[in-house]
């Protein structure tokens, strides 16, 4: 029988010599160009975290107001009114806001590097000169007006830099860059309270303004915008008055704006005024923070599936609910409770109101200036909401019963104005995805 190819090759597999093929395994050079891919994925990613970086120092630090609000109302400055410290927060809020929005000139003319820098000095300047403030005028001047305007000067420069980097993974960047603000907000009230009762005030600040100075340094070297300059953008688009759902959604906004800061700036001062344990009302901000955080990363997965409007128009209803719940609150389990789910309908509805704004824009061209002008139209919301709800409360004995109601009202309104606007635009279809 004579053998098969097939035992003739397992013979030789055994008795033939070693095979050894001669030709070289290829190796890829490291190119050019394949050198400067992996460099621009670093400064990519550096990019990203330098954006968080300045938003963890800048809107961290404004996000966690109701903490300072406290420890100004009890010790820096009693003699004056809760209306009159709200005044401080509002004025630092809407000046981050206003700064960011009118500053959109010059990041187009590529000034992005000399803004971040900028607001940055203005930033840790503001926080040392609240180190020394002993009256009401100072600590408006350096709390209120030095770090809401540093952070309004570094906050479009970050974002736009951050978003010029990436093509496919832009929204996941920015999702990245923007959870600095909410961490801060956790992180600064933990510093502020950990510190403030063994070193005092005076020390907690200098420490906190030299930790924000060595961060921000990081994040300036970290920092490369992009040095080609564009056409300055137009700063008002007059077809936007012959659009209802749009005005409709701006005053939607607007409202908002008026109730959604009033809890953040009282929930500390009426724990603490309704004898709360002291291991829990000063860290109020902290278990809303953490709450927002965890509402933040849902929104990311709902949003696609659901729809923006879809999501938001719920959790501004339910965030209106709980403030009216907010009245009946006795117990320290039901007030913990009470600020988590705060936080948590209520942290990701700023971040969302660039996808309800596209969603109502059908020229993609006009998106970021109708952005803008949603913004500026809505920053008023933010200066004076707090403030009326200040000048609400009963001072003696603390009663927040007025501003409560005033914040509640406030976002219901806001939430039928987002219901309406959503109706002009797709009918009344309240199981469509928008």
């Amino acid at each position: 029988m004579m053998p098969s190819q097939r035992d003739i090759a397992q013979d030789q597999i055994y008795t033939a010599e070693p095979f050894e093929d001669p030709t070289p395994i290829p190796v890829v050079p490291l190119t050019t160009e394949t050198q400067e891919n992996r460099l621009k994925n670093w400064v990519s990613f550096l990019q990203v975290a330098s954006a968080f970086t300045f938003l963890f120092c800048s809107w961290g630090l404004i996000g966690c107001y109701g903490t300072f609000f406290v420890y100004f109302k009890d010790h820096l400055v009693p003699a004056n009114s809760a209306s009159e410290l709200s005044w401080i927060g509002s004025v630092q809020t809407f000046l981050a806001m206003i700064v960011g929005i009118l500053t959109c000139p010059l990041v187009d003319k590529g000034n992005m590097f000399s803004m971040c820098t900028a607001g940055s000095i203005i930033i840790v300047l503001g926080v040392m000169m609240d180190a020394q403030s002993t009256n009401y005028v100072q600590v408006f001047f350096s709390h209120g007006i030095c770090i809401g305007l540093g952070s309004g000067l570094i906050y479009l420069p970050c974002v736009t830099c951050c978003s010029e980097y990436f093509s496919t993974r832009r929204g996941t960047a920015l999702g990245v860059a923007t959870l600095g603000s909410s961490i801060g907000g956790l992180i600064w009230p933990v510093v502020f309270n950990n510190l403030q009762p063994s070193i005092g005030y005076v020390w907690t600040m200098r420490t906190i303004g030299f930790m924000i100075l060595g961060l921000l340094f990081f994040a300036l070297s970290c920092f490369r915008p992009r040095k080609e300059a564009i056409e300055p953008r137009r700063m008002i688009a007059m077809n936007v008055f012959k659009d209802p759902p749009f005005l409709i959604f701006i005053l939607a906004y607007l409202l908002c704006m008026f109730g959604l800061y009033v809890p953040n700036f009282f929930l500390p001062s009426f724990g603490k005024h309704s004898n709360f344990s002291s291991s829990i009302f000063p860290y109020t901000t902290c278990l809303s923070k953490s709450g927002g955080i965890a509402g933040r990363l849902l929104s990311i997965l709902l949003t696609q599936r659901i729809g923006a409007f879809n999501l938001f128009i719920p959790r501004t209803i339910i965030a209106a609910a709980l403030i009216f719940v907010w009245v009946s609150i006795s117990q320290q389990g039901s007030f913990v409770t009470l600020v988590i789910l705060y936080g948590f309908f209520t942290g990701s509805l700023l971040s969302s109101v660039p996808m309800l704004v596209s969603m109502l824009t059908e020229e993609a061209s006009e998106i970021n200036l109708r952005l803008c002008m949603a913004s500026f139209i809505s920053s008023f919301g933010v200066l004076l909401g707090p403030p009326i709800a200040g000048s609400l409360l009963q001072v003696e004995p603390p009663k927040y019963l007025h501003a409560q109601l005033f914040a509640g009202v406030m976002l219901t309104g806001s939430g039928l104005c987002l219901a309406l606007a959503r109706a002009m635009k797709v009918g009344l279809h309240p199981i469509k995805r928008f």
